[in-house]
């Protein structure tokens, strides 16, 4: 594990995700429209497997202008999370700038504090 590969997804959403409801809210606290690319560098992860499999959340660019490596996303208040990797997988460039909008993440496994 690399820490400067690793974004914790902030989302108040984790809990619905947790019991299967999962995030509907489109809002910028929450998760951005697919394809998505803003002024701060955020892009748009695609969770294609494990327990949050079709969500999106938003995510941000590392400095070095990649998309990140490993997400990780709570899923409780107890400490529970769930890590995803990017699968290689760019899924939509933005218009424009031709920067990744949407890449696939692919369930890892649960992490426990």
């Amino acid at each position: 594990m690399h820490a400067e590969n690793t974004h914790t997804v902030h989302t108040r959403c984790s809990e619905a995700a947790e019991a299967g409801g999962g995030c509907r809210r489109r809002d910028a606290e929450h998760n951005e429209p697919m394809g998505t690319t803003t002024a701060r560098g955020s892009y748009t992860a695609k969770l294609v497997d494990g327990p949050l499999e079709g969500r999106t959340v938003a995510a941000h660019f590392l400095d070095s202008g990649d998309p990140q490596g490993r997400i990780v996303i709570p899923a409780n208040n107890r400490g529970k999370k769930y890590v995803y990797r990017r699968s290689g997988e760019i899924s939509e460039f933005a218009e424009g700038t031709g920067a990744p909008g949407a890449v696939d993440y692919r369930y890892l496994g649960a992490e426990f504090d």
